[in-house]
């Protein structure tokens, strides 16, 4: 069995790790303390680096921690009268400590933030001939989204248009979800022939203007593929998890754009074959959404 870095998903959202920090780590207190969640379990080590990340001092044995536990470390050889330096077992209230309790009560208390897709922005965009690769037809006033290919195996994409200028500048994202609801299928299920439902982001809009226009088909992306799509719906509703590389083009000023598009333009069989959502045009409880929670530092 290889030894890994620390990955597991809830200690690396609470523990305090600036950015430019060296992967897995945790910040030293102003007194030099050290505070951090741990998965339970797992044989763990660690060490004491320096800020490219080298190894400095190294915990010489591995650890394992039960559900619950809290493990403390006053000082090297702290059961003594005095530590490894001379000087008597610390008293001070660990900074660390405080600073990990502190994110750890911002982030079981973050607010979530719910935003739908804003009609005048959004809509679909079909593809002006098979592997041009480029927009040829639109609609931003459809109550209904396309997502997949036409009879001429032309694709369809979608843009989704959220304003998300309430967040407050200095919000950090915990957590981004989109939801779509789904209002027909045409033809072969493309969940079934097409791949994954992918969206990519852009910060602001794509293309050259805020309103939807064909080169918003093949316009630049911050991200590619920031979300990908569970083809089971519930309810309905196709659910997908942001990734926290798109969490920087989640705009805290003004608004966010998301493009749908199948993992495969089309399975050229010159038959219809897309899945229709609700857009920003149709009543609001069907309108696609951007579910964030996030918390102010």
């Amino acid at each position: 069995m290889i030894a890994q870095l620390l990955h597991d998903s809830s200690a690396l959202l609470l523990n305090v790790s600036p950015a430019g920090s060296p992967a897995s780590s945790v910040t030293l207190g102003a007194d030099g303390s050290m505070a951090a969640f741990v998965p339970a379990r797992r044989a763990m080590t660690w060490q004491l680096t320096n800020p490219t990340g080298g190894s400095v001092v190294r915990e010489r044995f591995w650890l394992t921690f039960q559900p619950g536990e809290i493990r403390v470390c006053a000082s090297c050889h702290g059961v003594n009268d005095k530590d490894q330096a001379g000087n008597p077992p610390p008293t001070n209230q660990p900074q660390a400590l405080l600073s990990l309790l502190q994110r750890w009560k911002k982030v079981v208390n973050a607010p979530v933030f719910t935003t739908r897709s804003v009609a005048s922005a959004d809509g679909w965009i079909l593809e002006s001939s098979e592997k041009s690769s480029a927009g040829g037809l639109l609609s931003s006033t459809a109550r209904v989204l396309y997502v997949g290919d036409n009879a001429a195996n032309k694709q369809y994409r979608s843009v989704l248009h959220f304003n998300t200028a309430a967040l407050p500048d200095t919000a950090v994202i915990l957590s981004a979800t989109l939801k779509l609801k789904q209002q027909s299928i045409a033809g072969t299920n493309p969940f079934t022939t097409h791949g994954n439902l992918l969206a990519d982001i852009r910060k602001t809009f794509f293309g050259s203007t805020v309103a939807l226009t064909l080169n918003d088909f093949q316009a630049t992306a911050n991200k590619l593929a920031v979300a990908t799509f569970g083809a089971a719906p519930v309810g309905g509703w196709y659910s997908a998890t942001v990734g926290s590389a798109g969490y920087p083009y989640i705009s805290r000023t003004g608004t966010t754009q998301f493009r749908l598009r199948f993992t495969l333009d089309d399975n050229n069989d010159h038959g219809a074959d897309f899945v229709s959502f609700f857009s920003g045009s149709a009543p609001v409880a069907n309108r696609p959404q951007l579910i964030l929670q996030y918390y102010v530092p």
